[in-house]
């Protein structure tokens, strides 16, 4: 919902921006080129409150997106293995947030430094879908 999208701004990746970089007048983010969520005005207005401004990637561009590409859906498949018979939506939330510790800073460091080879493979793709093999 657009409440979530201003929600996580404001009280998620606003205050984690802060711990990570200390209090800055502005942060930079990358975000997809999903036209819903985060373009909504909601979530506009939580960036704003946030102090973020986005760079937006083109449409239909998910390897240029670590998080998209490798990251969400390995913790995905990380917290289905660990799911029971009975789960409630706090119980999976708890699976995904341990799934998703569990990645360890390697992983997401190497994902995210492949980010500069995907977005060239796009370039010299001309723009169609790139798919590393």
């Amino acid at each position: 919902t657009v409440a979530f999208e201003k929600s996580m701004y404001e009280k998620d990746l606003g205050p984690a921006l802060r711990k990570a970089h200390g209090n800055k007048p502005q942060y930079r983010v990358v975000e997809d080129g999903d036209r819903t969520g985060y373009q909504s005005n909601a979530g506009k207005a939580g960036k704003r409150a946030a102090k973020i401004k986005s760079w937006k990637l083109p449409p239909r561009t998910p390897e240029w997106t670590p998080l998209d590409c490798a990251i969400w859906s390995r913790i995905e498949d990380d917290a289905l293995t660990l799911a029971g018979p009975k789960e409630t939506k706090a119980t999976y939330g708890k699976k995904l947030r341990k799934a998703a510790l569990g990645l360890g800073p390697a992983y997401v460091k190497k994902v995210c430094g492949a980010m500069k080879e995907r977005i060239q493979g796009v370039y010299g793709a001309q723009g169609h879908l790139y798919k590393k093999d």
